[in-house]
């Protein structure tokens, strides 16, 4: 028997073109998932990277869920609004001018409205009492979930602190506080295991409410002691508000629950220019060949495990951040040891380059990192603000720096959170009745305490003291 008669099968040369047409078309089956596999192969699966059990926590119980209150003021402010809206009635355009002019400004509509709000905003604030909150659980969130109940608050601040207006004219600054606080803490409920969004709601809120107590503390009527009481409360009550590295992994949970569900590529918006310009057939099998979304989930991963170390640290004892700056990645620390399998920043972010969703879906993080930076820096401003106006009333004038409010007032100087190099907080006096304290904010220049303007974002974050 010759090798004439029987070719060695190996002897791909030998083969009749039958057996090649067969090979060819198995090959061509077979690429897709090749090309799925080494796209996979860039990113280890290293399982969650934290104990979401434990971090989903328990279900609050609806009576002591603030959200049962929020949630039934919000329906009965809807009811008001559509028979309003039957009746020709509108909601009053002039709030601003209320608040920069006082009560006084508040014309006949502005006053009945507040008015007619009052059960509202009566449940809107028992709500606000309560220790515990949860709009919507991170354990089914995705990014299609719509948190209403949380953004509606906006409102019920508004209206809240058109109110303590009318307290402080008044002179009822016990009410007017309580009105204040109420925009504050519901601020912390908002952010409560929410993700990046919410944190936004909830940092809004709290800009909202720390005006309304920066009016309260310059009203002639309020006490050293009252001051002093709502400098600890502000100081209790912070602890409402989510971390950020929390928001990080709430926001993981969106992502990993969205990216699993049939219809997820709905959630990228259309691809490819015009919706229909891409067949969702021919999408559905590119994003799987190049390993999505499995290839986003595992990559989320291992970016919360690097930002969730660093994320909630003030900007000057944060690791320096790495990379090209698609996703936001700080630099190893050498003295913590990472997961099994977890992949270094600079890795992490040469997969992010690869990964079309992740550039969908990653870059919002520094935007949001920045308005936190904002957030934290008006809060450290906030207390010191309480603190000098508690020093103004023992002493008849402002301190003429922070150190003299040390240790009656304040424990210690505060740093300025987004200080780049861990500089304290900046304070100017500029006569004995007249200061200024401030933050330099999120990017990190002082602006000699420019906390107000007119075009834009303010460069500095901070309260005029008067």
């Amino acid at each position: 028997m010759t090798d004439e008669t029987h070719a060695a099968w190996w002897k791909c040369w030998n083969w009749p073109w039958s057996v090649w047409g067969l090979f060819v078309v198995v090959l061509i089956a077979l690429t897709p998932f090749a090309v799925r596999a080494c796209f996979l192969a860039n990113v280890p699966d290293m399982g969650e990277p934290f104990d979401v059990e434990a971090f989903v926590g328990d279900v609050i119980p609806p009576e002591e869920n603030a959200f049962t209150e929020y949630r039934a003021a919000q329906s009965m402010r809807v009811q008001l609004i559509e028979g309003m809206r039957l009746k020709g009635v509108t909601e009053p355009a002039n709030h601003d001018e209320v608040y920069k002019q006082g009560w006084e400004a508040a014309d006949a509509a502005m006053r009945t409205w507040i008015d007619d709000h009052r059960p509202a905003l009566a449940l809107w604030r028992r709500g606000s009492e309560k220790e515990r909150a949860l709009d919507v659980s991170p354990a089914t969130m995705t990014f299609s979930t719509h948190l209403a109940a949380a953004q509606e608050l906006r409102s019920f601040v508004r209206i809240g602190l058109i109110d303590q207006m009318r307290c402080l004219h008044e002179g009822d600054v016990d009410e007017a506080w309580k009105l204040a606080r109420a925009g504050y803490r519901s601020g912390g409920h908002a952010s409560h295991r929410g993700p990046m969004i919410s944190g936004l709601f909830g940092a809004a809120l709290h800009a909202m409410s720390s005006g309304g107590m920066q009016r309260w503390a310059e009203h002639p009527a309020v006490t050293a002691d009252q001051l002093r009481a709502g400098l600890a409360q502000v100081k209790a009550d912070f602890s409402l508000y989510e971390s950020q590295s929390n928001m990080l992994r709430t926001e993981y949970l969106a992502l990993r629950n969205s990216l699993r569900i049939p219809g997820w590529m709905a959630n990228l918006g259309p691809v490819g220019g015009q919706p229909g310009d891409i067949p969702e057939r021919v999408q559905r099998g590119f994003f799987w060949m190049v390993g999505e979304p499995e290839l986003t989930i595992r990559l989320f991963r291992h970016i919360i495990s690097n930002q969730t170390r660093e994320i909630d640290q003030p900007l000057a004892l944060r690791r320096k951040l790495v990379g090209s700056g698609l996703v936001m990645l700080f630099d190893t620390d050498p003295t913590v040891a990472r997961a099994p399998g977890e992949l270094d920043p600079t890795q992490i972010d040469r997969v992010a380059k690869l990964s079309i969703v992740s550039k969908m879906i990653f870059p919002v993080t520094k935007q949001v990192d920045d308005g936190v930076q904002r957030f934290r820096g008006r809060q450290t401003a906030l207390e010191v603000m309480l603190a000098a106006q508690a020093y103004r009333r023992d002493k008849g004038e402002f301190p003429a720096s922070l150190d003299a409010l040390v240790p009656d007032y304040l424990e210690a100087v505060p740093l300025d959170p987004c200080h780049r190099s861990g500089g304290r907080l900046l304070y100017r006096r500029d006569s004995p009745t007249k200061a200024l304290v401030w933050s330099v904010g999120e990017d990190g220049t002082d602006n000699e305490g420019a906390i107000e303007s007119e075009q834009g974002r303010p460069a500095d974050v901070g309260f005029e003291l008067k």
